[in-house]
C-alpha cells in the first residue's frame, strides 16, 4: 500500500511540474527552463544506463555519452527556430561516433562493447527523448494549434497507461506477461494500460475538442492512438525490463517511489518518435 501511494504522489507532483512547463512553454525564459529540466532527465537516464552496463563489466564513456547526448538536444532546440542549424544535430551524432572510436584508439581493451553501450545509450534515450521537445515546438507559435497540447496528449495517455496497468496488475493481476523478463507484468495489467489509455484519450477530446477538430473521425483517433501508445508505451517498459533482468538489478535508481529517472520515462522512449511521425506525416483519420 505505502508503494501504491508513493508512486501516486509521485505522479502528481511531476504531472503538475510538467504541466505548469508546458502551458508556459512559449515564454522564451521557460522554454529554457523546459529544455533544461529535459536536459537533467536524460542526463540522469543515461547515467542510470550507464551504471547498469558497468555491472556487465564495461565501462561506458560518461562524459562523451552524456556530453554528447546533451550537445545533441540544445542544437535539435536551436535548430527548431533557427533553420540554419538543421543539420547540426546529425553532425553531432557522427562526431560523436568518430571521439568514441578514437577514445578507444588509446585503450582498446572490450572496445566493441564500451562503443556499443556507449552509442546505444546516446540513441536509445537521447534522441529518443529529444521527440519530446520536437513534439512541444513543433507548430509555430502563431499556428491555430499547438505543440502544447499534443505533448500533453502523449504524456497523459502514456502515464495513464503506466499507472492503469501498475494498479491493475496489483489488484488483480494473474497471468505472467514476460515471466522470463518481467515477472511482475501481468496480462491483467496489460489489458487494464490499455482501458486507461483509452479513457484518457477520450477525456481529453471531451475536454479539449477544438485540438482535435481536424479530424473527419475524432472518436476514431482517440481509439487507434491509445492502442498505439499502451502499446509501445508498455513494450517500453519491458525494454527496460530485459536490460535490468541482463544486469540483475530490480530499479534504474532507487528514488523513493518511483524506482529511478530511466524507470519513469522507459514508456516514453518509444511512443515520442512513434507520435512524432504522426505530426510530422499528417493523419488520415
Amino acid at each position: 500500500m505505502n508503494d501504491i501511494k508513493s508512486r501516486a504522489v509521485s505522479f502528481s507532483v511531476s504531472l503538475c511540474v510538467v504541466s505548469a512547463l508546458l502551458i508556459f512553454s512559449k515564454i522564451v525564459l521557460v522554454s529554457i527552463i523546459f529544455v533544461g529540466a529535459l536536459a537533467i532527465v536524460i542526463s540522469i537516464a543515461m547515467w542510470e544506463f550507464y551504471k547498469m552496463a558497468e555491472k556487465k563489466g564495461v565501462k561506458p564513456a560518461y562524459v562523451l555519452g552524456i556530453g554528447g547526448a546533451l550537445c545533441y538536444l540544445f542544437t535539435t532546440y536551436l535548430a527548431l527556430f533557427f533553420p540554419s542549424w538543421n543539420s547540426v544535430p546529425q553532425l553531432i551524432l557522427g562526431v560523436l561516433l568518430f571521439l568514441l572510436f578514437f577514445q578507444n584508439l588509446f585503450c582498446s581493451k572490450n572496445a566493441l562493447h564500451k562503443l556499443s553501450i556507449s552509442y546505444f545509450g546516446i540513441i536509445y534515450i537521447a534522441i529518443s527523448l529529444t521527440f519530446i521537445l520536437k513534439i512541444n515546438y513543433f507548430y509555430s507559435v502563431d499556428a491555430p494549434i499547438s505543440g502544447q497540447w499534443w505533448l500533453m496528449y502523449l504524456l497523459v495517455v502514456t502515464k495513464s497507461t503506466d499507472l492503469g496497468a501498475y494498479f491493475t496488475g496489483k489488484l488483480f493481476g494473474r497471468k505472467a506477461l514476460a515471466p522470463m523478463i518481467s515477472p511482475k507484468k501481468t496480462i491483467e495489467g496489460l489489458i487494464g494500460g490499455m482501458a486507461c489509455s483509452l479513457a484518457a484519450s477520450f477525456l481529453l477530446i471531451y475536454l479539449t475538442p477544438h485540438v482535435y477538430e481536424q479530424f473527419k473521425i475524432p472518436w476514431l483517433f482517440a481509439l487507434l492512438m491509445s492502442f498505439i501508445l499502451s502499446i509501445f508505451g508498455q513494450f517500453g517498459d519491458l525494454a527496460e525490463s530485459l536490460i535490468k533482468r541482463d544486469v540483475g538489478v530490480k530499479d534504474s535508481n532507487r528514488i523513493k517511489g518511483s524506482g529511478g529517472i530511466l524507470d519513469m520515462v522507459d514508456s516514453m522512449i518509444f511512443v515520442s518518435p512513434i507520435f512524432y511521425l504522426f505530426l510530422e506525416y499528417g493523419n488520415i483519420l
